[in-house]
C-alpha cells in the first residue's frame, strides 16, 4: 500500500545540487558554527542532517512551495513551541537565526524566489515503522491524546489560517489533476467517472463528520515515519501538514497506514491506539463507518495527488479506483 511517505518522496522539482547549495548558504544565517551537512530525505520538504562544532545534531528543513505556505510553517513553529512549553510529549525544538526568528528566508541571484527554512534539534530514535508492538500502539494513542490537549489550547494569530479537512481536495488551490490533459495517459475514462462520482459523496460525508464535535488543530499526517521510538518512548515530528478538524480525522489518518498492513490486525491497531488515547483524553464515541469514510476520502485525495508526481503509480491507481468503485456501487 502506498503511503504519503512513499508517494511524496518521488516528487523532485528542484535539482538536488541546487538544494544542497541552498542549505549550506542558509546555515550562514545562524550563530552556530556547523561542521557538516548531509542530505537526509526529500518528501514534502527537503531535510538535511547538520552537525555543529560541539557535535550537536540538527535537522535543516527546506519547505516546498507546492506542499506548504508561510501560514503552514508558522503554525508548525507555534505547535513546536507549545509542545516545548507544556513538556508532556517530545518533539523537535526549533532554534532561532541571527535575527532571533524561527523561520528563515533565503534569496539570492540563483534562488530569486525566497525559500523558507527552519532548523530544529535532531530528534533521536528509530522510525516507528518496522518497530511496532502492542505497547507501542498504546503509547502512540497516549501521545496523540496528549498532543490534542496541547493543540486544543493553541490560539492562532489573526490572519493565520490552517487547512480544513472538510472536502476531499482540501489543500489550498488544489485542483482536480485527473481532468488535466497532461495526465490523460495516467488515467482512463473509467477512473475519471469513478472519482467524479466519489468526490461529491465523500465531500458531503466529510462535512457531516466535521461538525460532530468542535474542530481543533490537528497534526494532519501522523504516520509510522514521523513517530520516533527510543527505549519504548515515542516522540513526534513534521507538523507542516497541520489541519483544523474533529479528532476522529486524526485517528482515521493514522489508521489509514495500517488498514492493509499484513503484519498486523487492523482491529488490534485501532483498539490499542484508542486504549492509549482514552487514558489521557476522552473522545466522543464514533462509528467505524465514519473512519472508513475518512480513509476513503484520504485515498481519493492521494489518487488525485499522485498524478503530479514522477514515478510509476499504475498499480496504486488501479487498486484505488477499484476501492472507490466498490464504495459508490454499495
Amino acid at each position: 500500500m502506498y503511503t504519503t511517505h512513499s508517494l511524496k518522496s518521488k516528487s523532485i522539482k528542484v535539482e538536488q545540487k541546487e538544494l544542497d547549495q541552498l542549505a549550506r548558504l542558509a546555515l550562514h544565517q545562524y550563530e552556530r558554527t556547523f561542521s557538516s551537512i548531509n542530505f537526509f530525505a526529500k518528501e514534502t520538504s527537503t531535510i538535511y542532517k547538520v552537525v555543529d562544532s560541539h557535535q550537536q545534531e540538527y535537522a535543516l528543513k527546506i519547505y516546498e512551495e507546492a506542499s506548504s505556505n508561510e501560514d503552514d510553517n508558522q503554525i508548525e513553529i507555534l505547535i513546536l513551541d507549545a509542545i516545548k512549553e507544556k513538556g508532556t510529549i517530545q518533539a523537535p525544538e526549533i532554534i532561532t537565526n541571527r535575527l532571533g526568528e524561527k523561520l528563515t528566508y533565503y534569496q539570492d541571484a540563483v534562488f530569486t524566489n525566497p525559500r523558507r527554512i527552519s532548523v530544529t534539534k535532531w530528534l533521536k530514535g528509530e522510525d516507528l515503522n518496522d518497530n511496532e508492538s502492542e505497547l507501542a500502539f498504546i503509547n502512540l494513542g497516549k501521545l496523540m491524546g496528549e498532543l490534542h490537549l496541547i493543540l486544543k489550547n493553541i490560539k492562532l494569530p489573526e490572519g493565520i489560517t490552517p487547512k480544513k479537512w472538510d472536502k476531499v481536495l482540501y489543500f489550498r488551490d488544489e485542483e482536480p489533476n485527473y481532468k488535466k490533459k497532461k495526465n490523460s495517459k495516467k488515467v482512463d475514462e473509467e477512473f475519471i467517472d469513478v472519482i467524479e462520482h466519489a468526490i461529491p459523496i465523500l465531500d458531503t460525508e466529510l462535512k457531516r463528520i466535521y461538525i460532530q464535535e468542535p474542530p481543533q488543530l490537528l497534526h494532519g499526517d501522523i504516520n509510522p515515519w514521523n513517530i520516533k521510538l527510543e527505549k519504548e518512548k515515542l516522540s513526534i515530528l513534521d507538523f507542516e501538514d497541520a489541519i483544523y478538524g474533529p479528532r476522529i480525522h486524526e485517528l482515521a489518518i493514522m489508521l489509514y497506514y495500517y488498514k492493509e498492513d499484513k503484519r498486523f490486525s487492523y482491529k488490534l491497531v485501532k483498539d490499542r491506539v484508542l486504549e492509549g488515547y482514552l487514558q489521557v483524553n476522552p473522545i466522543k464515541e464514533y462509528k467505524d463507518s465514519d473512519i472508513e469514510i475518512l480513509m476513503l476520502a484520504r485515498l481519493a485525495n492521494f489518487l488525485n495527488y499522485v498524478l503530479i508526481l514522477e514515478g510509476d503509480f499504475e498499480e496504486f491507481i488501479k487498486k484505488g479506483k477499484s476501492k472507490l468503485k466498490s464504495f459508490i456501487e454499495a
